[in-house]
Formats: structure tokens, C-alpha cells, sequence
């Protein structure tokens, strides 16, 4: 009847009658309509009605009243040439979506906001709660309502809970959990009225149980604001001034793409002062696009699969990274150290994993070729090339005495040219066992990987000189700890 239309909210029967929800109106009135001849005698207490629109309408009878949909029929059995009409007081709005709703409540600003976020078809969808603010919440929004689209996103997320939840089921207290991944909703009932809390803000129920299809609304006065956002472990680090080395370092190496991946990842990050901290040259010798494999190796090593708080690290755990070989952790006296470095910030979080800065870089997955190549020995590595020993350099549990390029440079005729004498070379300055400086003891012979022939150990006050069978040679920088050995450099290239 007119008085059922003119009973519906201000507004909403002339927004039903615009041409562009023509679409809603057709819904709406074909709910109204059941295929078949059905007068009033031929309802039954508890019967559902396939409507036209596709939806079912319950009936109730009672105490001689007829109920369809929850509007009352007031006059039955009005016969017609093709059918029968009955008389109802109230406008069935049982087959609106929440977005048909909002549509023809006037919430424009957030049907607005739905369609700049693409979630329509997400506020479609079944057994859902919207917290609807009006059009003066969102005009009210400091800065005006965002403008990029991840960012409005996560805003409507957080006024959407994933079940049905009229007023009378709020309780005082009760946290609702929004469609926002850590978007909790927490509702507060005094003197009668709702009130919606949010990470960052709060907003009063203006408006209880608007029920629609697929849900239900309820009207706020303010738009609640999520937390920030939080950024993936690559974009965190591109926003900490004390990682731009490491950014830079990540860039190089084609890693920023698996950071900003799904994870959850555990970075231990070197700060610019660990990287500036490296021997000369060796961080501009990692950045270089030959040496990719290298970094990525370094860098990976700095990496643990899943979400580790400091809080879960212990003492004498050990972690095994994404590049494969295992990290060492040591707490003590308040606190933690990892592969050697020590964490100077903990737990910071991003969207997927958490990244703790720490004042060293980790060296430990690289071994003794990849150290000779980054620490710029050049014609070591050259002359290991040109023997074909660069697999044997890379087994497990060595020691290499590494003369200097200035060292190659000084053998008298130059380095040999035939691979097997070269070989012969190289491998005089090879111990097939890790040995640090501290056990470098006086008169201790070293059986080469060359057969038959040794080095022997003098000690001159702290320095550490190597007897060959034709010449010596002095450390001039001892224990470079590779992963699979240890590296001291000398003075000059022993020969057999």
C-alpha cells in the first residue's frame, strides 16, 4: 500500500525510483511476487514462498493474522485476470544486499569508497556485519579519505565483521574480528547506546539493525581508522636510515622481490656501520654484478624461515638460515648474539616477518674461494682458475695460506704458465686442516695437500713464518674464517 512506501526512511523510495537502480528496484518489487495462483486460505503457519526474485519469503499464521515476510496482509484475495493480489502494510526489503542498502539509504560516500576499493563483490557476499558510516563521518576524516586504493581498502575492511551480529547480540566487552588481518573491533555498551572501538579511534551506533539479505548494517557517526600499515621486510628496510647499505646491497643481489614475498621471514639486518666495517674494498668487490652468486649466498645466510621474536631465541640454539648453513645463537648478560654479531635492535615487525638489526655482516656461508674473490686476491684466484683446484678449494676443513697479489708479482719469472706446476704451487700453501693462528705453535710441521711435502712453523716474537723447501714466507693477516676453513694471508708464494 502508499502508506507501506511512505513508512520506508526519508529518501529511500526516490533513490528506488532513479534510473540507475532501476536494477535494485526490480529486485525488490519481483520479491514481491510468487509464481502461481496462492489465496490467503491456501497459507500455512511456517511456509516459505519462492518469490520471482529468487529469494524465499517466510509466512506466518496467527490468532487469524497473516504475515508475509513480516509485513501483515490487511486485504486478501484481490482476484485478477492472471492471478491474485493480496494487500500488505510494509515494503519487503528482504531481498537487498548490504550494498543495495547502502545505495538506497544515501550512504553514497561509502558506496563511493566500496567501488574505489573493489569490494563490491565482497560486501555481496554472505552472513556479514558493516559498520556503515554516513556521508558527515567520511566528509569528517582528517585529510579527506584516502586516495590509494590499498589504503582504503584496509580502512572498509576494518568496518566489515565476517558474521550476522544484531544489537541484541552485543555485549560489553565483545571483540569482533573485522575482515582487516589485526583488525580487531571492540564494543563498549553504556546508557543504552552502541559504541564501535578501533585501533586508532572510536564511533557510536547512530542507527541499530538495518537487516539486508546478506547481513546486517549498523549506522556509525565516525569512520574508524586501522593502525598503519605495516610494510614487507624489504620496504621496512628501505624506510630504516641505518639499512641503506643493506637496501643497496639487496638490490644488487635481486633479492628485494623474495623480501617483499609471502615469507614469514627473520632477517638479521647489518646496519650501514657493520658493512662499513668490512676490510677495504670488500663491499664495493660484493656489489659488483660478477659477484651476484656471492652476495646472494652472504645475504641469505642473513635470512631464517618464519616469524622469531628475540623473546623466542636461546641460548645455544642454532638457526638454519635460507641459504642453508646454520647460525649460532648466544644470549648472555641481557644479550643476544647471532653467528657472532650482536642484535642492537630487536622485533621489527613487518607484514611478513620481523627484522632485528644487528652490528655485524655474516660472513660465515662463504667459503674460501668466495673470501679470496671478495678480499680481492686476485691472482690466487686466478691461478686457482687456470689449475682447475677451485672444487677442491671449496671442500670441507682447510687451511690456505693466501699470498698477496704483490706476492704473485714477485716470483721471480712470474707465476707458472703450466697447469700442473701451478697446481703443484698451490697446493704447497694448503693444510687439509682447519688451523687457527693460535695453533700455529713453533717447530709444528703442516703436511700439505702436495704429496711428500710440508711446511714447517717458526714463531719470531708474535709473528708466524711458514718454512717451505726452498724459500719462507711471513702471516700478515691471520684467521679469515671461511665456512668451509681458514684463510692467513702471506708475503710471499711458496715454492716446491
Amino acid at each position: 500500500m502508499n502508506d507501506a512506501f511512505a513508512a520506508l526512511p526519508a529518501g529511500v523510495v526516490s533513490r528506488l525510483l532513479e534510473t540507475g537502480n532501476r536494477a535494485i528496484l526490480s529486485k525488490l518489487l519481483t520479491f514481491h511476487v510468487v509464481p502461481g495462483r496462492i489465496t490467503a486460505s491456501q497459507l500455512q503457519n511456517g511456509q516459505t514462498l519462492t518469490t520471482v526474485e529468487g529469494t524465499t519469503l517466510p509466512v506466518t499464521v496467527a490468532n487469524g493474522v497473516v504475515t508475509v515476510g513480516g509485513a501483515r496482509v490487511t486485504t486478501a484475495d484481490i482476484n485478477a485476470s492472471n492471478g491474485v493480489v493480496h494487500l500488505i502494510d510494509g515494503v519487503l526489503l528482504g531481498s537487498l544486499d548490504i550494498v543495495d542498502n547502502a545505495i538506497i539509504r544515501g550512504f553514497s560516500s561509502l558506496v563511493s569508497a566500496v567501488t574505489a576499493a573493489n569490494l563490491g563483490t565482497a560486501l555481496r557476499g554472505g552472513n556479514l556485519t558493516v559498520f556503515a558510516p554516513t556521508n558527515a563521518a567520511f566528509a569528517a576524516i582528517p585529510g579527506g579519505a584516502p586516495s590509494d586504493v590499498a589504503a582504503l581498502t584496509r580502512v572498509l575492511q576494518l568496518h566489515v565483521v565476517g558474521a550476522r551480529a544484531l544489537s541484541t547480540q552485543l555485549s560489553n566487552g565483545q571483540q569482533l574480528t573485522s575482515l582487516l588481518p589485526g583488525g580487531t573491533l571492540t564494543v563498549s555498551l553504556a546508557n543504552g547506546g552502541v559504541r564501535i572501538a578501533g585501533p586508532l579511534n572510536s564511533a557510536s551506533v547512530v542507527t541499530a539493525d538495518i537487516v539486508a539479505k546478506n547481513g546486517v548494517i549498523h549506522v556509525i557517526d565516525n569512520v574508524l581508522l586501522p593502525a598503519p600499515a605495516l610494510g614487507t621486510i624489504t620496504q621496512t628496510a628501505v624506510a630504516t636510515a641505518q639499512l641503506s647499505t643493506l637496501v643497496a646491497a639487496l638490490q644488487a643481489a635481486e633479492l628485494t622481490g623474495t623480501l617483499s614475498g609471502t615469507g614469514p621471514f627473520t632477517v638479521f639486518a647489518p646496519v650501514n656501520a657493520a658493512f662499513a666495517d668490512l676490510p677495504a674494498g670488500v663491499l664495493q668487490r660484493l656489489l659488483e654484478t660478477g659477484n651476484r652468486a656471492i652476495l646472494s649466498k652472504l645475504l641469505t645466510f642473513h635470512v631464517v624461515p618464519g616469524r622469531i621474536t628475540a623473546s623466542q631465541l636461546r641460548n645455544g640454539q642454532t638457526l638454519t638460515t635460507v641459504e642453508g648453513t646454520t647460525l649460532p645463537v648466544v644470549v648472555a648478560s641481557g644479550f643476544v648474539f647471532v653467528g657472532g654479531a650482536r642484535v642492537t635492535t630487536a622485533d621489527i615487525e613487518a607484514s611478513n616477518g620481523v627484522v632485528h638489526l644487528i652490528d655485524g655482516v655474516l660472513l660465515g656461508s662463504l667459503d674460501i674461494v668466495d673470501n679470496a674473490i671478495i678480499r680481492g686476491l686476485t691472482s690466487l684466484v686466478g691461478a686457482v682458475t687456470a689449475a682447475n683446484l677451485t672444487t677442491a678449494l671449496r671442500g670441507e676443513n682447510l687451511t690456505v695460506f693466501a699470498p698477496t697479489n704483490a706476492a704473485f708479482a714477485a716470483i721471480p719469472g712470474g707465476a707458472p704458465t703450466n697447469p700442473a706446476t701451478l697446481a703443484s704451487v698451490l697446493q704447497l700453501h694448503v693444510v687439509g686442516s682447519r688451523l687457527t693462528a693460535a695453533e700455529l705453535s713453533s717447530g709444528r710441521r703442516l703436511n700439505t695437500l702436495l704429496p711428500n711435502t710440508g711446511l714447517t712453523v717458526e714463531l719470531f716474537a708474535r709473528t708466524v713464518r711458514l718454512n717451505g723447501p726452498r724459500n719462507f714466507a711471513t702471516v700478515v693477516a691471520a684467521d679469515i674464517v671461511a665456512k668451509n676453513g681458514i684463510i692467513h694471508l702471506i708475503d710471499t708464494v711458496l715454492l716446491p
